[in-house]
């Protein structure tokens, strides 16, 4: 989605549809508070950021060859992919930054073609591929050490990754691909969770991954194998990234009237509800996470 279209988003403010099952105009003061406690916006389709209310705030600055841009959970670190214009298939880099604006990177020899950042533990997940070979690199920021994360029993095609994520301690990673994702425990490289579905994220703790199947949005307890449908009145297309403090779930779905009528929502998982933040005809992009505003220029 180009930025020209992502801005045509409308606040829906205090008016909301009352009709729609589990939506609640509390939530979205809820919202607005914490967003604005935590000075958090969220950034989606592309480096555009908003408000909750739909509002512009502007853009992340990054070079123009960054590319897979991802936010860590508490929103104060974004990491990000970049090839060697030399030898873009057998050199690469991985970069991080943080809110007070200092910056490493990391260089492969190899391409890095997607990654996952924590948050204050500063951990990146990359995956790399080398001559063919594809690898999860697991890279302590602060010393540089790196370590294969790679399962020996993946189950899963790195090849055709979909998405990644990682916890906010750097401890549980999840990855999907041709619908079916996994989540690891980074420590043993152990596979704790295999399963059918789409978009899945992570929560910060790392006790959660919410998931999209067949239209509906799904809350899994990986420590327990619980797990519960959320019942909020919207077709869900994707689950994006949760508030730091794991109480709101951003969403992307549509309304049960028509297909072209894209809201992007917050879930609170615990009350079982959710308002709606922006709307959109047509086409949004499934990748929305909260960011500190402090990235905006």
């Amino acid at each position: 989605m180009n930025r020209r279209s992502f801005c045509q988003l409308t606040a829906l403010g205090a008016i909301l549809d009352s009709s729609c099952a589990g939506q609640r105009p509390e939530v979205f003061k809820a919202v607005e508070e914490m967003a604005h406690e935590n000075q958090l916006a969220i950034i989606a389709g592309g480096l555009s950021i908003f408000d909750p209310g739909g509002a512009a705030c502007g853009r992340i600055r990054l070079p123009k060859d960054a590319f897979d841009v991802k936010i860590s959970p508490d929103g104060e670190s974004v990491a990000w992919c970049r090839l060697a214009p030399s030898h873009p298939a057998s050199e690469g880099y991985a970069f991080w930054t943080d809110v007070t604006g200092q910056i490493k990177s990391i260089r492969f020899d190899g391409s890095p073609s997607a990654v996952a950042v924590s948050s204050k533990t500063r951990k990146i997940v990359v995956r790399l591929s080398t001559n063919g070979r594809f690898q999860l690199i697991f890279i302590d920021v602060a010393s540089g050490a790196q370590s294969d994360l790679t399962p020996p029993d993946l189950g899963i095609d790195l090849r055709r990754l979909e998405r990644m994520g990682i916890s906010g301690q750097g401890d549980r990673l999840v990855i999907s691909s041709g619908g079916t994702f996994i989540v690891i425990d980074a420590s043993t490289r152990n596979v704790l969770l295999h399963r059918r579905g789409y978009t899945p994220s992570v929560s910060p703790d790392g006790m959660s991954v919410a998931f999209t199947e067949g239209h509906d949005l799904y809350l899994h307890n990986i420590a327990t194998g619980s797990e519960r449908k959320m019942t909020i009145g919207r077709r869900t297309e994707s689950a994006g990234g949760w508030s730091p403090d794991g109480r709101f779930l951003l969403a992307g779905g549509r309304t049960q009237v028509s297909l072209f009528d894209y809201r992007l929502i917050a879930v609170d998982v615990a009350a079982d509800a959710f308002a709606d933040l922006m709307r959109q005809e047509g086409e949004m992009s499934s990748e929305h996470y909260w960011i500190r505003r402090q990235f905006c220029v």
